[in-house]
This record gives C-alpha cells, structure tokens and sequence, in this order.
C-alpha cells in the first residue's frame, strides 16, 4: 500500500472516530437498569458457567459452547457496567477512575475467558475464573460493600 493511500486511510478512520465519539448522548439508548440489577441478572449467572467448566474433569463440546455464550455474555455486561446504571448514585461511580478501573478489569478477564474458550484451553478458564473472584470481590470492597 502507498504511504499517501495509508495516510488517507488513516485520516479517514480518525474521522469516523471523532464523528462516532461526537454524537450526542441522546442518539445512545441509556442503561435502564441499576447497575445492581446487571451484576444480579446478568453478569452473575455468567460467572457461574466459567467456574462450573474450568474445574470439570472433561468437557463436551456443549460445555464450550456454554462457557463460551457465558463468557461473551459477561463481556457484553461489563461494558454496560461501565456506564454506570440508572439509579443516580450509581451513575456517579462513572466519574471515579476506580469505578472505570475495575470496570476496564472486568472486560479484561471476561475477554481472557472468552480467549481460553476459543482457544480450549481449560487451564486458562480457570486462570479466568480465579481472576474473576479476585476482581468482583475487589469492585465490591469499594463500590458495594454489602453485596453477598
């Protein structure tokens, strides 16, 4: 490729990252849950599947596709835990760079586990799940402390 086509290319896609990041919040559907509710109804039972196979003696194909859905599934919650949920006190957690922190830490491990499953690596779902529990049980200390 030429350098000047690698330069168009690349102002290009600077554009559309700036047009993308410049819409207004209203074209955005907003959160409507709390972000309680994600980690209960969401994010929780996708947890479970990747401890439940990262320690079982022999999985069958149905239990890739399992951890796999559950991986993508906790993947999918953690960027909408990010955004803070629809209760106020919720939404101000998003100023604090601890709350994107752990929230860049959750979709880190969650895109570990999908990786491990990808790849059939059962050691590295575990590796996942462990920094799971690490990594809820670390938010929660500072964001929700009363969360069982």
């Amino acid at each position: 490729m030429r350098k000047s086509t690698k330069l168009s290319l690349a102002a290009g896609l600077g554009l559309f990252s700036v047009a993308a990041i410049a819409q207004t919040p209203s074209s955005y559907v907003p959160v409507a849950l709390t972000t309680s509710a994600l980690m209960l109804d969401v994010a929780t039972p996708a947890t479970n599947p990747i401890w439940d196979k990262s320690y079982a003696p022999d999985l069958t194909e149905q239990d890739w596709n399992e951890a796999k859905q559950a991986a993508s599934q906790l993947l999918a919650a953690a960027s909408l835990i990010s955004l803070g949920g629809s209760d106020a006190a919720e939404k101000g957690w998003t100023d604090d760079p601890a709350w994107r922190e752990w929230s860049q830490t959750l979709a880190a491990t969650a895109a570990a586990a999908l990786h491990a499953v990808e790849a059939k690596d059962q050691n590295a779902l575990a590796a996942a799940g462990d920094s799971l529990v690490e990594d809820c049980a670390g938010c929660h200390l500072v964001f929700d402390p009363t969360a069982r």
